[in-house]
């Protein structure tokens, strides 16, 4: 293949043109590679059951690539559940049954970076009717 062939003078001219666009975005600041945020709930695993009379599950999330201002939300059944710390939120108090669990990397301003694959657990109770659950 030879410069006159108009393959190899399209590639090499696209190649400048990213090469220029590259340029321009560095020069406004922009990283070149940047890798996207992410989230995933490590714990409790997809269709995992959870043995506990008192509805107590720990969740683990692991969290890539975020903002120093970023935050978790957790939901639970498509109901935002209060987390504090980083890393394990633990779950009290939830019913016996199927439950689907669902995390979000939050920017500062709220909205949604990343959404975790929704996690399905069966929350196994020994019987409705134990004294020792909290009410």
């Amino acid at each position: 293949m030879t410069m006159a062939d108009p393959l190899v003078r399209n590639a090499g001219h696209a190649a400048w043109r990213w090469a220029r666009v590259l340029a321009c975005l560095l020069a406004l600041g922009a990283a070149p590679w940047a890798h996207a945020a992410g989230i995933v709930i490590t714990q409790p695993t997809n269709e995992q059951t959870i043995h506990s009379n008192l509805g107590e599950v720990m969740v683990s999330v692991q969290v890539t690539d975020a903002a120093p201002d970023s935050r978790v939300r957790l939901s639970v059944d498509g109901r935002a559940q209060p987390v504090t710390g980083e890393g394990v939120i633990a779950l009290q108090g939830l019913d016996r049954g199927t439950h689907v669990l669902r995390a979000e990397l939050l920017a500062a301003d709220g909205q949604v970076i990343a959404a975790s694959a929704p996690v399905t657990v069966y929350l196994w109770h020994a019987s409705s009717r134990n004294p020792h659950r909290p009410k």
